[in-house]
């Protein structure tokens, strides 16, 4: 953020002492300052300036116009911000915000019905959250540690936190893609700084356009970059299924919306290590140790759609493939026998793409094929392990297979049948 700015205000003296002692802070500005950044923090559509809060707090007419004089700082981007939503003057903004939060306060129930940012790799399908949920509820286990591997988009850790935090004492979560992890950690120090600047963005196809260009043409970076993190936001969150390449004109009317689950993830990554590593290297990190869990989401098995292999490097025409997926499942296997555990999830069918005509680009006889093969692939890695699974049936015809190395509720052995 800029450098602050002083700027003398007034402001109830009241509803300042009940600042003070809301935040726990002797510093009146500072008081302010974490109102407005809880605020700015807010869902979209609550973020209004108006006296309700400070009639419901201070009814009486005497306590309201009393007023203590003081000298506040404030970063630039804060003052730019209430000027952009209100037509206040400063001071009676601040007024107005200061008692909003304390006559409603930040909290996650603000927030229940919100979903995980839209960021490709996300457990989108309605089936998967509901499966896993049912996993992790019935499983009957606590670890020390979970870890997971392949963090895409933190489907599984955001749509799960809660849960995960009671069977779980430690979180880490890794991914090999710089963009996401800058952004989760952007996200984890600073979600602040990092909504302001993702709402001073223009949302428009000529600035996605400019915007995927300057991604195109970034330097790499190492340290916490919340300029990079906030393009990298934007280009998800107003592209065409949040893969962050076209730009979709109806996110024009859901962007700012989206913007509210910073807030969530801000939440969900309390105390949560973050890990940028290649997927091997992170699982041979921790296969040492006992009571972990690994949960493991990696590129499927003859499937498209990603635009580097698990060690960042650029795409080769198979992928991650047989062997990548042989080798993994070879650590998996070791990390088990020293007392940890796995949830692992896999696609036993072939992706099933169509034109833009939908119609499928592969024959029945084909998909057929290539199903057989991904499944005997995936039994070859996984079956007579001592592991189980559980089959999910995707509304687009395919299916996913999660794999346990633990027995949780409607789990079916895996080496019983069919491998």
């Amino acid at each position: 953020m800029k450098k602050d700015k002083s700027t003398s205000v007034k402001i109830p003296t009241a509803l300042l002492e009940d600042g003070q002692k809301f935040y726990g802070t002797d510093n009146k500005s500072e008081a302010i300052r974490k109102a407005i950044g809880e605020f700015i923090l807010l869902p979209y559509k609550q973020q209004v300036v108006d006296t309700y809060s400070l009639h419901q707090i201070l009814p009486n007419h005497a306590e309201r116009t009393k007023l203590t004089q003081i000298s506040l700082r404030l970063p630039e981007e804060y003052v730019l911000f209430i000027r952009k939503i209100t037509d206040m003057p400063v001071q009676d903004a601040i007024t107005a915000i200061l008692a909003r939060m304390l006559d409603r306060p930040l909290t996650g129930e603000i927030f229940k019905n919100s979903k995980t940012l839209n960021i490709h790799g996300s457990k989108w399908n309605p089936q998967m959250p509901e499966a896993i949920g049912h996993i992790l509820e019935t499983c009957n286990r606590t670890w020390e540690i979970s870890v997971e591997t392949c963090a895409g988009a933190l489907g599984i850790h955001m749509n799960h936190n809660a849960q995960l935090r009671e069977i779980v004492e430690h979180i880490v979560i890794n991914d090999d893609d710089l963009h996401k992890i800058n952004l989760y950690r952007c996200i984890q120090r600073y979600p602040i700084e990092l909504k302001l600047r993702c709402m001073s963005m223009e949302i428009s196809r000529e600035n996605f356009q400019s915007e995927l260009a300057k991604q195109r043409a970034a330097k790499p970076f190492s340290q916490i970059s919340i300029e990079n993190a906030a393009r990298y936001l934007f280009l998800n969150l107003s592209s065409y299924r949040g893969y962050g390449k076209s730009f979709h004109a109806k996110s024009i009317k859901s962007y700012m919306e989206r913007l509210d689950n910073i807030y969530n993830f801000y939440k969900a990554l309390t105390d949560v290590k973050i890990h940028e590593m290649d997927i091997f290297k992170n699982i041979e990190k921790y296969q040492k140790q006992s009571k972990c869990l690994f949960i493991v989401d990696p590129p499927y098995y003859m499937t498209t759609g990603y635009d580097r292999d698990v060690r960042g490097k650029a795409k080769s025409n198979t992928g991650f493939g047989y062997s990548d997926h042989e080798k993994l499942s070879k650590l998996l296997h070791r990390a088990v026998r020293n007392n940890n555990d796995l949830i692992y999830f896999c696609r036993v069918t072939s992706t099933h793409h169509k034109d833009k005509h939908g119609v499928a680009k592969q024959s029945e006889e084909e998909m057929s094929r290539n199903d057989n093969h991904i499944n005997g692939c995936i039994d070859d890695w996984y079956c007579r392990h001592g592991f189980y699974y559980k089959d999910i049936q995707l509304k687009n015809g395919q299916i996913e297979r999660i794999i346990t190395s633990f027995e949780f509720e409607g789990a079916t052995p895996y080496g019983t049948e069919g491998c």
